[in-house]
C-alpha cells in the first residue's frame, strides 16, 4: 500500500530508537567543533523537506560528520540502528519503504538501498542480536472500517544488512488510520522477549517475541478507556521504552486527563493488562517521545523543548532534582528524544539549532550545552537515532 505523500505523516510519526555503537574517527568539514571521534557516540537525524539524514558526533560541542547529508529520497518517518553498529534503517510511511544505509568507518553513511514494503512503516527497532528489524505500521485489513489495522512486520537481517520479510502480525491489532491510532513508537525489551508499540489513541499494543515471531498479547497491552491500565479520555500514547531489566515499560502520552509519563510493571505471566506503578506524572504539556539512560527516564515536551527527568522504583516515578531542564535555545515542536552514554539529545521543528544537546550529570541531572543545525532550506527533523 502506498499512501499519498504528506509532510504531516512525517511530522507526526516519531519512534523511539534504540542506542548502539559505531565508528572511529572523522574530521568535521563544517568547522563545528573541529575534529572529533565517533568512538563514543554518533547521532543520526532524518529531515523532512530535504528528505535526507544528517550525522553528528556526540562531543562537547557537537561535531558534524559530513558536510553533505545522506539523501533518502522519500519523506522519512523513523530510524533504527543495528546494535552491531553496521546499519542504519530509515522508514517512509508515505513511500511504504524501508531503506538501508551502511555505517562506514567514522560514522558517515554509504549509498541508500531502498526496500519496498507491504506495510506503511511509522516506527522501527532492531532486536539486541541485530537479527531482526521490527517495523510497526498500518496494514490493509478488511476487518476494519478504515481498511487499516495496526500491524507489526518482522524482517530477518542478512549478513549484508538486507532485510527479508519473516512475518506480519496484524491479526489481533487494533484498527487505525493515517490520522489517529497509528504507531508513533516501538520498543524491544533488552531481554528480546517483549515488543511494545505506542499506538496513539489505541494506547499500547504489546507482543511476546520469540524466534522471529511476534504474538499480540492482551495482557501486555493497554487500551485507552479499557480496564486495568489507567489510560482514559482522549489520551494518545506517543512513545514507549523498556527499562534495562525488562521489568517496566514507560509511556509518554498527550491529551487529557492522563497525558504525561506513566510507568507500568510488565507481568511475568498472563495477568490482565499492564499494572500502573505509582501515579501518572501529569506534567502539563504535550510529550513527543521518551527514552532511558541507565536508571533514569526522560521525556521531552512538545511545546517548550524542556526535558523532564525521573528516577524509578517498583513504587513509581520520582522527579529528578531541577527537572524540567530547559534547552540552550527555547524551542517549539520538539518531536524526538534519545539518550546515550553521558548525553541526552532532542530534535525540534524550529529552524536553526534544532538539535539540542544535554550532558547527564550526577543523579541524572541534565545540563544544556549546545545546539546543532541538521539541514538547510525548508526542513523539519522528524526522527533521530543515537549510538553508544
Amino acid at each position: 500500500m502506498r499512501l499519498p505523500s504528506s509532510r504531516l505523516f512525517a511530522v507526526l510519526s516519531l519512534g523511539l530508537l534504540l542506542p548502539v555503537g559505531c565508528g572511529k574517527f572523522f574530521v568535521d568539514p563544517n568547522g563545528v567543533g573541529g575534529t572529533s571521534t565517533c568512538s563514543t557516540n554518533c547521532i543520526y537525524i532524518a529531515n523532512s523537506g530535504t528528505d535526507d539524514v544528517a550525522a553528528f558526533a556526540a562531543t562537547n560541542p557537537l561535531s558534524v560528520v559530513s558536510s553533505v547529508n545522506a539523501s533518502f529520497g522519500e519523506i522519512p518517518t523513523a530510524m533504527a540502528v543495528s546494535p552491531n553498529n553496521a546499519y542504519l534503517y530509515v522508514a517512509s510511511a508515505s513511500g511504504a519503504e524501508i531503506s538501508l544505509f551502511n555505517i562506514q568507518d567514522g560514522g558517515s553513511l554509504g549509498t541508500e538501498t531502498p526496500e519496498v514494503t507491504a506495510i506503511t512503516p511509522y516506527a522501527l527497532a532492531v532486536d539486541t542480536t541485530s537479527t531482526y528489524l521490527l517495523a510497526a505500521g498500518l496494514a490493509v485489513s478488511s476487518s476494519c472500517t478504515s481498511g487499516l489495522q495496526v500491524g507489526l512486520y518482522v524482517y530477518t537481517i542478512g549478513t549484508d544488512g538486507a532485510i527479508t520479510n519473516t512475518s506480519v502480525t496484524p491479526a489481533g491489532g487494533p484498527c487505525g488510520s493515517t490520522t489517529a491510532g497509528y504507531p508513533l513508537g516501538i520498543a524491544v525489551s533488552p531481554s528480546d522477549g517483549y515488543i511494545f508499540v505506542a499506538a496513539g489513541t489505541n494506547g499500547i499494543v504489546g507482543y511476546t517475541f520469540s524466534g522471529g515471531v511476534a504474538t499480540p498479547e492482551a495482557y501486555l497491552s493497554c487500551t485507552v478507556g479499557g480496564t486495568g491500565c489507567a489510560l482514559t479520555g482522549d489520551t494518545s500514547v506517543s512513545g514507549v521504552v523498556v527499562d534495562p531489566n525488562s521489568a517496566y515499560v514507560f509511556a509518554s502520552a498527550t491529551g487529557s486527563p492522563d497525558g504525561g509519563v506513566a510507568q507500568f510493571g510488565i507481568p511475568v505471566t498472563t495477568a490482565p493488562a499492564l499494572t500502573l506503578k505509582g501515579a501518572i506524572q501529569d506534567l502539563g504539556g504535550a510529550f513527543a517521545a521518551i527514552t532511558t539512560s541507565s536508571s533514569y527516564v526522560y521525556a521531552t515536551a512538545l511545546n517548550t523543548g524542556q526535558v523532564y527527568g525521573f528516577s524509578y522504583t517498583s513504587g513509581g516515578l520520582t522527579a529528578l532534582s531541577g527537572s524540567p531542564y530547559s534547552p540552550s535555545v527555547g524551542s517549539s515542536g520538539t518531536v524526538g528524544i534519545a539518550a546515550t552514554s553521558g548525553f541526552v539529545f532532542t530534535i525540534n521543528s524550529d529552524s536553526g539549532g534544532n538539535l539540542q544537546e544535554f550532558t547527564v550529570g550526577s543523579g541524572g541531572v541534565l545540563n544544556a550545552i549546545g545546539t546543532g543545525s541538521t539541514s538547510s532550506g525548508t526542513y523539519a527533523p522528524v526522527a533521530l537515532a543515537v549510538t553508544q
